[in-house]
């Protein structure tokens, strides 16, 4: 655990299972103590067998102690002798950082398939049409949809460090485009799933981006 306030791992639970010969809840005597070098951080009394869960916040006298501390569960029954249970727990004093991964492509690399909607069809992407790399839609009537004359789309796999990111959570994607040419209404959207618009806005000429979307 990493007792510093950043969501990730700031508490530990620890569950309480006892067992005893007869069914149901009965009365016991008992201690959770966790300790760090033999010395107790914090308890916990047990009254009975019936199933208890602890949380501790890491803190040791009120501060963050890096290390290994043990939890040590006994417990006794009416007639029984004390049960002693123990499991070690290391605490780090790390912190999570924000990290920002950048990855750049070619409009021709994404925006790989077109669809029109025109009266003739005769709406179309051309890639690499001004410069290498970029793409070119041509659109024309809307036909098929009342105010939708063509649709193309593409396709961003998330970079495998930003997916392994994701086991401290809080991870985020971005997309940042450069619109060069513009004429009529063009509404760009990204999502994490096909058709998705989570994200939309109608497209403007330069550089624009339209907020994050957590990772999938």
């Amino acid at each position: 655990m990493f007792p510093v306030k950043d969501g990730y791992r700031d508490s530990v639970k620890a569950t309480v299972t006892p067992t005893s010969s007869v069914s149901g809840s009965v009365p016991a005597t008992g201690t959770v103590k966790i300790t760090h070098g033999g010395k107790t951080v914090t308890s916990w009394k047990l009254t009975s067998t019936a199933k208890r869960t602890f949380t501790w916040g890491g803190r040791n006298n009120g501060s963050i102690k890096p290390g290994t501390y043990v939890v040590t569960v006994s417990i006794k029954g009416p007639e029984g002798t004390t049960k002693t249970a123990s499991k070690s727990l290391t605490v780090g004093s790390k912190k999570l950082v924000t990290k920002t991964a950048t990855r750049q492509y070619k409009a021709s690399a994404v925006m790989k398939t077109y669809t029109a909607f025109d009266y003739s069809y005769d709406g179309a992407c051309y890639r690499n049409w001004g410069v290498a790399g970029d793409v070119f839609c041509d659109a024309y009537d809307a036909y098929d949809y009342d105010s939708l004359a063509l649709i193309s789309q593409g396709k961003i796999t998330v970079p495998a460090d930003v997916v392994a990111a994701q086991k401290f959570g809080g991870t985020t994607v971005k997309l940042t485009t450069t619109w060069g040419y513009l004429y009529g209404d063009t509404l760009w959207a990204y999502d994490t799933k096909e058709m998705g618009t989570a994200k939309s806005a109608f497209a403007k000429k330069g550089t624009q981006a339209l907020g994050a979307l957590k990772a999938p």
